[in-house]
């Protein structure tokens, strides 16, 4: 199947770009990172990068997805465990993971301003403690908040 051609949307409106008016990056930092969101909203596009985000002391590398991407990751992790242990019920909790995938990840700022996501998605994701990585093995879906993010560089650690 041909691959589509992906839409990437800017997070704010190009009049509105925090270093066209002349803003610290400061000004706009207060609830995201606007270069973070910048990369998430290609994310949401359909584009994926590999990525390191420092959270807290921990360092969690894995590959930027969206939530959509992420919601359909989980319903297949859930499928079967879910088919066997909840067989009446099955179909309606992997619809309501599935629907996640639907819902926007973010708001609209006041005034125009940039996008406001909420969350960041991570497939392969590993976590580094110390010198030890968890897991070891392909890594794992993850999701968190991005106004915990501290810091974050691009590519992965492997």
């Amino acid at each position: 199947m041909p691959q589509q051609p992906i839409r990437w949307q800017q997070p704010w409106p190009a009049a509105r770009h925090p270093i066209s008016e002349g803003k610290l990056m400061s000004d706009h930092q207060q609830e995201n990172d606007y270069l973070l969101s910048s990369l998430i909203a290609m994310a949401e596009s359909g584009a994926s990068m590999g990525i390191t985000l420092h959270i807290n002391g921990t360092i969690i590398t894995g590959n930027l997805i969206s939530q959509k991407q992420y919601a359909e990751g989980v319903v297949n992790s859930l499928r079967e465990p879910m088919e066997n242990a909840f067989k009446m019920h099955s179909d309606s909790i992997l619809d309501a993971f599935s629907r996640v995938g639907e819902m926007p990840n973010g708001r609209p700022s006041e005034e125009g301003g940039p996008i406001q996501f909420e969350f960041i998605h991570l497939s392969e994701a590993k976590l580094f403690a110390g010198t030890n990585l968890i897991p070891t093995d392909d890594g794992v879906l993850w999701r968190g908040k991005l106004t915990s993010v501290d810091g974050f560089s691009f590519g992965r650690l492997s």
